[in-house]
């Protein structure tokens, strides 16, 4: 076999590996867009049927609230499609495995921030909870901090819940009301 006939045959081979790609990607774009299309198209009959039999008036008379549920239906419906049209789309590209690992990723990292940034919240506010119950802060019912002036309703591991002399109630964080204790024990 000569160099040329070796070139052609290595560029065959190329193209012929190359082509079942593009044909991948052409034909999952038409199915995006024939999705996009026909969930458009549907959602717009849906809403134009729930005005018709009058949903929305239905349903605000009963619920006595004004809400489109005619229009958050054919939202919901034309999502649905679309949604469904990606994700054929992805199993048209073989990768669907692949996408929906790092969204699953995605979605536990966002999970595990969430968490963490909560305890990033919630944790100096137990441990200011536990020093005001540690130093007895309230024994005694009454309450006198930023200008309020009242009694102590309950006392809990994040709040303090406290009634003021004119009725109103307030809620204030163990860590705020720590600090103010902190800088009145100063003065």
């Amino acid at each position: 076999m000569d160099l040329e006939t070796s070139i052609v045959a290595n560029t065959d081979s190329i193209l012929g590996n190359v082509a079942p790609i593009y044909n991948q990607i052409f034909g999952a774009l038409i199915i995006l867009i024939v999705g996009i299309i026909l969930g458009r198209l549907l959602g717009i009959l849906l809403d134009k049927f729930f005005r018709e039999i009058q949903l929305d008036k239905a349903f605000n008379m009963f619920s006595r609230q004004t809400y489109s549920l005619g229009k958050a239906i054919s939202d919901l419906f034309s999502f649905c499609v679309y949604l469904g049209s990606f994700i054929w789309a992805l199993i048209f590209l073989n990768a669907f495995n692949v996408v929906f690992g790092f969204l699953l990723w995605l979605f536990l990292i966002i999970i595990f921030g969430s968490v963490i940034l909560n305890a990033i919240e919630f944790l100096p506010n137990i441990y200011a909870g536990n020093l005001l119950r540690k130093n007895n802060y309230f024994k005694k019912d009454s309450f006198n901090f930023f200008d309020i002036k009242g009694v102590v309703k309950k006392f809990g591991f994040f709040r303090v819940n406290i009634i003021s002399d004119s009725g109103d109630e307030y809620f204030i964080s163990n860590k705020v009301l720590l600090n103010e204790i902190r800088k009145k024990d100063k003065n």
